[in-house]
């Protein structure tokens, strides 16, 4: 048995200053400062970060609204280290040749909204951003219609390219884990002390992911009563990581093994990340909030989502499988929260949330373990406040009546289901209630 104790910290602080320039101009900073460690094996690492957004708005330029702005991101990265008994022993670690690194990251955008009509307005968008990761600028274009039907309608469709900022985990560090079974039996009717291990490696060769995505929606409100909302979209995602499989290898090492075996078999597995994935994703959401009196609000929503994988490579000439692994998720999901002020001192709330059962496609695999269990959650809180002087304190239930095991499959690995019980105080000084 190989015992352990892991803790993980984080530490934050803030700043925002905002230089009222003229009626119609301003200057916004921000800067947030960053600590954290966590010595957990696969994640023993701890760094510091800083970032840093300024940017120029004016409210009214020739009848338009521009923002222009810039931003850092500087973190000073440092990963665990670990000896070679550690290296062979260990159940699990993430290890590196670069344990210390200083990522850096810079940016430059702009926001511009344009009335063409009483009605009609365009809005774009772009964000250049550089990462020394990569050594690459990635440009993250948008574009935004809203068309107002009347005082209480509104239409808007939008598209736009992101990125999703590359990871040094996936191109730069191996992620191991070590097994050691004793007295085993082999097929040749022996017994042997049986050794293996199995590593994801990193790859600086992958692309960095990108998504794209177009969007059409409408909505209509009745004062501050009643507001429902209708959307739908479609992305496309590339570049999606996957893991291939490397030749395994097997020593055989006679004698110097455990009593009653006749020497120790050694085996070892990788796999390498590699980005031959990319999928399509549709979906649309219908929301509604309603606010029948000033104390009570019902806020309720629907969405639904469907995944197609598909895949260009080495890795899927054998199998279909790796594709239909990106298609296992929920299609169904389902919101509805109840907050009630039920005076100056108390409010209450409640949430109930639904995630529909994954349905494995064939070409994927029959083990049920993969498959995404049906998921019926209900949380409960109710808050007091004395008075502008004293602490809200607040009583949280989550979970309430749930009978699943689990909220993901059981293939990952998922902790225990349990209804769960919190009790929080917050103290803000002279605020009003």
């Amino acid at each position: 048995m190989y015992e352990t104790e892991m803790t993980m910290e984080e530490y934050f602080a803030g700043v925002q200053h905002i230089y009222e320039m003229s009626a119609d101009q301003r200057l916004e900073n921000d800067i947030w400062l960053t600590y954290s460690a966590n010595d957990s094996t696969h994640r023993n690492a701890n760094f510091f970060r800083a970032d840093i957004d300024s940017r120029m708005v004016w409210d009214d330029l020739w009848g338009t609204q521009l923002t222009l702005g810039g931003n850092i991101r500087l973190i000073n990265e440092e990963l665990g280290t670990y000896d070679a008994i550690d290296f062979y022993t260990m159940p699990y670690l993430r290890i590196t040749d670069e344990p210390e690194f200083f990522n850096q990251s810079y940016g430059i955008y702009s926001n511009w909204a344009i009335p063409v009509s009483d009605e009609a307005t365009f809005t774009l968008g772009n964000r250049w951003q550089y990462n020394n990761i990569t050594d690459e600028v990635h440009a993250q274009p948008q574009v935004r219609f809203s068309y107002a039907l009347s005082d209480q309608q509104r239409l808007w469709a939008g598209w736009g390219k992101a990125i999703i900022t590359p990871s040094r985990l996936e191109r730069e560090t191996t992620f191991r884990r070590n097994t050691l079974i004793e007295d085993a039996l082999f097929s040749d009717g022996n017994r042997y002390d049986y050794y293996y291990s199995s590593s994801d490696l990193g790859n600086e060769n992958l692309r960095v992911e990108t998504v794209e995505t177009w969007e059409l929606g409408y909505r209509f409100w009745d004062e501050n009563q009643l507001q429902i909302s209708l959307s739908g979209y479609y992305s496309q995602h590339d570049h999606i990581r996957a893991r291939i499989g490397l030749p395994p290898t097997q020593v055989v090492i006679p004698g110097g093994s455990s009593s009653g075996t006749v020497g120790t078999v050694i085996e070892t597995y990788q796999s390498q990340y590699v980005d031959p994935l990319w999928s399509e994703t549709y979906g649309g959401e219908l929301a509604i909030k309603w606010q029948p009196t000033e104390q009570l609000q019902i806020n309720t929503n629907y969405t639904y989502k469907r995944i197609i994988g598909h895949c260009s490579g080495s890795i899927c000439k054998s199998s279909n499988s790796p594709k239909r692994s990106l298609e296992n998720e929920p299609n169904h999901f389902i919101n509805a929260q109840i907050m009630w002020d039920i005076n100056e001192q108390w409010w209450a709330n409640a949430t109930l949330q639904y995630v529909g059962e994954s349905q494995l496609h064939q070409d994927y695999t029959d083990d049920e373990r993969y498959a995404w269990p049906e998921v019926v959650n209900l949380d409960l809180s109710l808050s007091w406040k004395y008075n502008q002087y004293s602490p809200r304190i607040t009583a949280t239930v989550e979970g309430v009546g749930a009978d699943q095991d689990v909220e993901f499959a059981e293939s990952m690995g998922p902790f225990q289901n349990g209804t769960q019980y919190w009790v929080t105080v917050e103290w803000a000084v002279a605020q009003e209630i």
